[in-house]
């Protein structure tokens, strides 16, 4: 059988090309959408929530499919569907019959398959991981490598997206895209299915002979992830900052791209670069994270990038009023800012929450707290797509900064509220 050293490290190739695919990806239908197809400000907003739509309608159901059969079963079946669904979106570009809302389709569709990815791909890491006492430090380390090479990844892929556009265009791009995601399907090759944590399997000597669980009521599986997430109040507390934090960052890049590809006028090369910035500053997150957690909680790291990311968030708007070189400038300073902040907290928060969540029931929790912290994304990007179009673009990126300050207000009274409980 495979060694889980030699799993961890198939899976550490794939989460690394599909993160190429992915930084490709997204470089080619922004460029594809709002300067081929011409979407406005409304339709980014859409495009941006039918993407994520699916983390809030199919997010519970899919952890569930996860728990009951294995996460590497579920990660293949996403990237080899996310293959056929891109596939299809080249195709239909090169014939010349792509439209946004049959781009919108396809959006949609990929964004199932990313909800599936990514769900399975967190699922699958912890049970790579061999079972001893130092299992929540091992378990916080994997991660926080799996992120670090998210982002080194995409230190150099928007980077890179943005001169294979120049030079070939967008198609070309894609067919990149596709490349990457079948050698990340190739990767998972060495990983086996591995059994059920030692923890937490049966200890009867005849296990053969013991009689099947029963069937779970549908109703009480799909809450079970939301049951015991509010058992683990500072998870809890924690999960609706990032949800708010993560409608802050939907309801404004609904029209960043708008911002910086036509009202600042950067082109695609250094519209790139600018994605690469914010890679850096999450690949140095990715490595000052872990070295945070003996120094601070995982709920203190968090709190302090979300600060981060308002201050960041600011620079777009001083950018809006300034001459080009400086306005260039801030738009750098914000993506590694943002970059730095974000990635710190979330490797600090998937390592802790990783440790403390039961694994028997790991997809479900995993999930109940995507559908919080990505199902406000779809309606968080509609409103910022109808703001873009109503009140414009520099007045919606001016609401940015202050719906990211209102979840450490959030948090802040979810914590007083679970003082105040503990105390009774």
């Amino acid at each position: 059988m495979t060694s889980l050293p030699v799993q961890r490290r198939a899976l550490m190739a794939s989460n690394g090309s599909a993160a190429a695919h992915t930084s490709a990806l997204d470089v080619a239908t922004d460029v594809l959408f709002v300067t081929i197809l011409g979407a406005a400000a409304y339709q980014m907003g859409l495009i941006n929530a039918l993407g994520s739509l699916s983390f809030l309608l199919l997010a519970v159901p899919i952890g569930i499919l996860i728990d009951r059969s294995h996460p590497l079963l579920i990660l293949r079946l996403a990237q080899m569907v996310l293959l056929v669904l891109v596939s299809a979106l080249l195709a239909l570009h090169l014939i010349g019959v792509l439209t946004i809302w049959l781009g919108m389709v396809l959006v949609t569709l990929i964004g199932v398959c990313t909800t599936a990815l990514s769900a399975s791909k967190e699922t699958l890491a912890p049970r790579l991981i061999e079972y001893d006492a130092d299992r929540t430090s091992y378990v916080s380390r994997f991660v926080s490598r799996l992120t670090s090479t998210d982002e080194t990844v995409r230190i150099i892929a928007p980077a890179a997206s943005g001169l294979v556009i120049t030079a070939w265009g967008a198609s070309a791009l894609i067919g990149i895209s596709i490349a990457l995601l079948g050698i990340a399907l190739l990767s998972l090759t060495p990983i086996r299915r591995t059994a059920l944590p030692a923890a937490e399997a049966s200890t009867d000597d005849d296990a053969g002979s013991a009689a099947p669980a029963p069937k779970t009521a549908f109703w009480k599986t799909v809450t079970a992830g939301f049951t015991e997430l509010t058992k683990l109040r500072q998870l809890l507390a924690i999960t609706l900052l990032v949800t708010a934090t993560n409608a802050a960052i939907s309801f404004g890049t609904a029209v960043e791209v708008i911002f910086l590809l036509e009202v600042l006028g950067l082109d695609p090369a250094l519209f790139g670069a600018a994605l690469s910035a914010g890679a850096v500053g999450g690949l140095l997150g990715a490595l000052v994270g872990p070295r945070l957690l003996p120094r601070f909680t995982a709920p203190q790291i968090v709190v302090a990038g979300t600060l981060g990311q308002v201050v960041a968030s600011s620079f777009y708007i001083v950018a809006a009023f300034t001459t080009l070189p400086v306005a260039v400038a801030l738009v750098f300073a914000h993506s590694v800012l943002w970059g730095f902040a974000v990635v710190a907290a979330s490797v600090a928060n998937m390592g802790w929450a990783a440790s403390i969540m039961p694994e028997s029931h790991f997809g479900r929790i995993t999930t109940a707290r995507r559908t919080l912290t990505m199902g406000v994304v779809p309606v968080a990007g509609l409103f910022g797509g109808v703001s873009g179009s109503v009140l414009g673009i520099v007045p919606t990126l001016a609401i940015w900064p202050c719906i990211t300050a209102s979840a450490l207000v959030i948090y802040a009274l979810v914590s007083r509220m679970r003082s105040r409980s503990a105390s009774r």
